[in-house]
């Protein structure tokens, strides 16, 4: 502790290789990692939501008590959608040590609890 508080009274904080920060290190993937982890599969949050990305470009989430469409792309390290009903939204994974999570525009972060392989029976969205 008395280490911590003298990096912080003026010392470098990169000079002080004892500290840890609270958060867990995150690395936000790339869009070649994101196309390997999602086009064709179904992301399982832990609050029991399904995000499916079809091969197609199709988006489909699921919950207990909410459904939704649209199409996906992916650019810019993150996953964009454009919902069937015109609204659009663009959310990032990140890997935090072992696991993924999906992080919103509002930095709500879902964790992933796993990835399943995508049944092919989703239909084409209106585009």
């Amino acid at each position: 502790m008395n280490r911590f508080l003298t990096c912080l009274a003026g010392l470098s904080l990169a000079s002080c290789s004892t500290i840890q920060f609270l958060e867990t290190p995150q690395k936000r993937l790339s869009n070649d990692e994101l196309r390997a982890l999602l086009v064709g599969q179904v992301v399982v949050l832990e609050q029991g939501a399904r995000l499916s990305y079809s091969a197609d470009g199709i988006y489909e989430w699921k919950s207990a008590t909410e459904h939704d469409r649209g199409i996906y792309s992916i650019g810019n390290s993150q996953v964009c959608v454009k919902f069937e009903d015109g609204n659009s939204r663009c959310d990032h994974y990140e890997k935090r040590d072992d696991r993924y999570v999906v992080v919103d525009r509002n930095n709500e972060v879902g964790a992933v609890a796993r990835i399943e392989a995508m049944d092919s029976t989703l239909q084409p969205a209106v585009q």
